[in-house]
């Protein structure tokens, strides 16, 4: 009966894991599962209190009502990541800083997640190479299961809307693209 988002960035520093620690936190009672490697979290802050390790190797915390899981030691690709445990919450956040190709070719959970997810929430900054991104992210997913954010801007400046490819205009015509400051 959990409900899982996955939340992929569309590229490094993009504010994915900052975007699913939103939508925990909006959702209430929930966890966010960040699945990039030790060295890549974004996370090791977040949490007010450290609940310690896992039997399968996560790292938990807490903040308010939502539980931080991430990873410690290193992961070489999404395949090699073990799957988190079933959670106790209704919403499941996974945070996926992997390049979507890779995740979506992977033979592991997190690949299975993201090609079957009805959903895809696709973060990227508002910058005319993050906009690029953002349409090849669109493409690789398809546009039927994209929700795009853009972060670091109300609304997109006038170059980097003129940016935009047809696949990223269709969704903001939908308005299937969130705009964050």
């Amino acid at each position: 009966g959990e409900r899982v988002v996955v939340v992929c960035g569309c590229g490094g520093s993009s504010g994915a894991t900052t975007v699913a620690l939103v939508l925990a936190t909006a959702a209430g009672r929930a966890r966010v599962v960040e699945t990039c490697a030790a060295s890549s979290s974004g996370l090791p802050y977040a949490a007010d209190v450290e609940l310690g390790e896992t039997n399968s190797g996560w790292l938990r915390g807490a903040r308010d009502d939502v539980v931080i899981e991430r990873r410690l030691d290193p992961i070489s690709s999404p395949d090699r990541l073990p799957p988190p445990a079933p959670g106790d919450v209704p919403v499941t956040i996974i945070d996926s800083s992997w390049d979507l190709d890779a995740v979506l070719a992977s033979a592991g959970w997190l690949g299975d997640l993201a090609r079957s997810a009805p959903k895809v929430v696709l973060v990227s900054r508002a910058t005319i190479p993050g906009l690029r991104r953002l349409e090849t992210a669109v493409e690789l997913v398809g546009e039927a299961r994209a929700v795009a954010v853009t972060v670091g801007a109300k609304r997109w400046p006038r170059p980097v809307e003129q940016s935009a490819g047809a696949a990223v205009r269709r969704l903001a015509t939908r308005e299937r693209v969130v705009h964050v400051p």
